[in-house]
């Protein structure tokens, strides 16, 4: 018998992954939660919920619900790997028994034909089984490659359907952020409308005050209006005088009241010529004049018109002597005044203490006059 060499071949491929990062950043705010699911090929990071500073989720229904998916399919992945994976070691041990059962075989042919005792039968036997031992080998091996092709082909599957799954995940961090910012520019709009609704409502408040304030002011335009019409449709009693004087008066001693004793025209019977006093009788505003002719005697002149005890206006008039230096020049002087009369008032002249003015019965220089106004 020759010498039989074997030379068994056995490869055994193990996946083996690196360990991945995480997909989503940790941001400070909205706050992400996370849970890994560790694999033997990578390590995923899956977006459980976000939610903000009080609390509040901020994913909607439909994003939630497919992440929720998500998670469940990397679970079916995770079995199916951990299948495979115990799949391969059973196939490991036993083509790690073949190879010790063909070893020990090897070493039984080897020392047949080293001691050339065994007879043909033994070493056709012998060779059959060797054959049998080796299509079983070649039947492992070609088991291993079928199972390591599909676990090749898992696991391409696997990581395309984890690419997309990050694609899916990076859409939905984007579309988070976009309902975030949406979120805080609504907010800010919301702000802003709340403050423009509180000046809107100072502004409602201040015009209802203007439209009061306008309310009262037209009520009492009303009321005067109202009044005017009344007094327009009451005829007002005509009230009227004028008198002159007749006669020098002065020097007087003291503050002397003025009367005219002459009268032109006396409406209402107000004036009476005997003290120079209008009396009042009908209210209402008053136009009042007077002039006076101051004597040659004496070089000043003062004239006062009187309401009641007070003086309001007055007439002044100082000459310088003529050239005979026997008499000052003489001149007239006079005022009138618009006075609002209530009844029982009094009107009257009053000439200055020490002065003198003249007049006569021809000439009629002093005139005191005054009428109601309409």
């Amino acid at each position: 018998s020759g010498s039989v060499v074997l030379y068994t071949y056995c490869c055994v491929f193990l996946a083996m992954g690196s360990y991945g990062q995480n997909v989503l950043p940790k941001y400070s705010w909205p706050v992400y939660r996370q849970r890994y699911l560790q694999t033997g090929y990578c390590e995923y990071s899956f977006l459980l919920s976000v939610q903000n500073s009080g609390g509040q989720c901020l994913l909607p229904a439909n994003v939630s619900t497919r992440l929720q998916e998500i998670e469940r399919e990397r679970t079916v992945e995770e079995q199916r790997m951990k299948l495979l994976s115990t799949s391969l070691s059973k196939l490991s041990a036993q083509v790690h028994d073949l190879t010790l059962t063909v070893n020990g075989t090897v070493s039984g042919l080897t020392r047949l034909a080293a001691g050339q005792t065994e007879d043909n039968a033994n070493y056709d036997d012998l060779t059959r089984d060797l054959a049998n031992v080796t299509q079983n080998t070649e039947t492992t091996r070609t088991q291993i490659g079928i199972l390591h092709n599909e676990q090749r082909s898992t696991s391409l599957e696997l990581l395309q359907t984890i690419e997309e799954q990050n694609q899916t995940i990076d859409e939905l961090k984007a579309l988070v952020r976009q309902q975030s910012h949406d979120l805080a520019r609504l907010e800010t709009l919301f702000q802003e409308n709340n403050e423009v609704i509180q000046e809107q409502g100072q502004d409602l408040e201040e015009m209802k005050t203007l439209v009061e304030q306008q309310s009262d002011t037209i009520s009492q335009y009303e009321t005067r209006v109202a009044r005017l019409e009344s007094d327009a449709s009451t005829p007002s009693p005509a009230v009227a005088f004028s008198a002159a004087r007749t006669t020098p008066l002065g020097p007087v001693s003291g503050h002397t009241r003025v009367s005219f004793d002459h009268v032109y025209v006396n409406t209402g019977n107000s004036y009476n010529p005997a003290d120079g006093v209008f009396t009042c009788n009908t209210a209402g505003p008053y136009m009042f004049t007077f002039f006076m002719y101051k004597a040659v005697e004496v070089p000043e002149m003062a004239v006062y018109l009187v309401l009641n005890n007070t003086v309001v206006a007055s007439s002044f008039e100082k000459n310088s002597k003529t050239d005979d230096e026997f008499h000052y020049s003489s001149d007239m002087s006079g005022n009138s005044l618009i006075l609002n009369l209530g009844v029982g008032d009094t009107v009257s002249v009053v000439l200055r203490n020490g002065d003198y003015i003249f007049s006569h019965d021809f000439d009629k220089y002093c005139t005191f006059s005054g009428f109601l106004l309409k």
